[in-house]
């Protein structure tokens, strides 16, 4: 495995990693680039949607009550390049 893999791997595990809050008050008329990884996110989401909360519990060591409010927001995820959409890093509330 190359370097690049491992940042590329880094990445998305920093991209996946839940919050327990976020903060959707953040200003979304900001000048933002459009997704970079949409196409990698939605086919991860795809996944996702067909697993039980449980399995996401399981999956990434989460309480039933988190694994639960991810579920339902991996079912309500849609893909969009719109600058409407505010970054995850963006919204993220809690601890490095």
């Amino acid at each position: 495995m190359s370097d690049s893999d491992l940042v590329r791997i880094f990445i998305m595990l920093i991209v996946l990693s839940p919050a327990k809050t976020l903060d959707y008050e953040v200003d979304s008329k900001s000048n933002h680039t459009a997704p970079q990884f949409l196409s990698q996110s939605s086919s991860l989401i795809k996944t996702l949607k067909d697993k039980e909360p449980k399995d996401i519990a399981s999956l990434m060591g989460l309480s039933d009550k988190l694994a639960a409010l991810n579920f339902d927001r991996y079912q309500a995820w849609k893909a969009s390049k719109t600058l409407a959409v505010v970054g995850a890093s963006l919204i993220w509330c809690g601890k490095i």
